[in-house]
């Protein structure tokens, strides 16, 4: 038999267990960014058939039953699936899809939570050069700048091969789904062949347009998709509530502020890497540039102190960014480079 415990205690642990349970549940898994304050690093295990899906082609799409385990001990099932193109050609370790049924998510982190993109370490050398947490670092950047962006969190996650019983652990982290970032802004994520430059947002398509420069990234269209595929290519273009059309970026690992050892920039574009800068903004919206640029200058503070604080960056790494991020502000500080760099290069 147990130990009783006497009444009064019993009702203390009890409503500190309820208090503790209603605190987990009511936390979000991607709330609103703070910069002061980001979420915690959530702690789990992911049991997964690994080598199956290591073994796998790039692009199978063959879905695999697997367990997340949190913290506390809760275990979700849920179903898991490579995902991605080009970084399954380079990587080891795939991204993954992480689908979940509703029903089992109730009353945790995942709460609500269908289908999620995992963002994974590639490959165990990438461990501990930052390359993961500057891809998530470009994202929290365009958090400060608009609530039309995704959402992610961070993951320690332990690996446990259900193929051959070894475990490992690595950083991860998860994006948004699309759905829910839709639903979030009241917004409707569009399934077109194309989308026709008029109708896009013009002040916001010229501040992710300077977001991309700033990061270095220039693996994006804002208006098409790659030959055979909806529009549009690493964005996803929302309608919002006006009817303009917001092209939301993603996958930012071909950036030069992450700078992955495969990554590199198409031929066409003239540029020998990725670290080069290329403004890929539209001439047309370059009315808005002067308000976009004026508020990249204002909000120069919030971007800085976001890179010296992001915890998850190595310090080798982010003096790189940051030296990669004054080098932008130096552009944007400077008429005749501005001219040159950004207004002279719009498409």
């Amino acid at each position: 038999m147990g130990l009783a415990v006497p009444g009064r205690q019993a009702v203390l642990l009890a409503a500190v267990w309820l208090a503790a349970t209603a605190a987990h549940a009511a936390e979000l898994l991607f709330p609103q960014p703070d910069a002061a304050q980001p979420p915690r690093l959530l702690q789990v295990t992911l049991e997964l058939p690994l080598q199956t899906i290591i073994r796998e082609p790039a692009g199978a799409d063959i879905s695999h039953e697997a367990k997340l385990v949190l913290a506390d001990g809760t275990g979700l099932p849920l179903t898991v699936a490579r995902r991605g193109k080009s970084r399954q050609d380079h990587c080891r370790f795939p991204p993954l899809w992480l689908d979940f049924k509703k029903k089992h998510t109730e009353n945790t982190v995942f709460a609500g939570q269908n289908k999620l993109k995992l963002v994974t370490h590639c490959k165990r050398s990438f461990d501990g050069r930052g390359y993961l947490a500057a891809e998530m670092l470009a994202y929290r950047l365009l958090n400060l700048l608009s609530d039309y962006s995704f959402r992610v969190r961070a993951l320690q996650i332990t690996y446990a091969d259900s193929d051959n019983g070894k475990q490992g652990q690595h950083w991860a982290f998860l994006i948004e789904h699309k759905s829910s970032l839709a639903e979030r802004l009241q917004a409707q994520a569009e399934n077109l062949p194309k989308v026709d430059i008029t109708g896009l947002d013009a002040a916001y398509s010229t501040r992710v347009a300077l977001h991309q420069y700033l990061i270095g990234n220039t693996d994006f269209s804002f208006i098409r998709g790659p030959e055979g595929d909806h529009c549009c290519h690493n964005v996803v273009p929302l309608r919002g509530p006006s009817g303009r059309v917001y092209p939301v970026p993603y996958d930012f690992d071909a950036s030069g502020l992450v700078n992955p050892p495969y990554a590199a920039p198409v031929p066409s574009l003239g540029i020998s890497k990725v670290t080069q800068r290329l403004y890929r903004g539209y001439c047309r919206h370059n009315p808005e540039l002067a308000d976009a640029v004026a508020e990249f200058l204002q909000r120069r503070g919030q971007i800085e102190q976001l890179i010296s604080q992001f915890s998850e960056l190595p310090d080798l790494k982010r003096e790189r960014v940051q030296k990669y991020a004054a080098r932008f502000f130096a552009v944007l500080a400077s008429e005749k480079q501005l001219a040159r760099k950004v207004t002279g290069k719009c498409r």
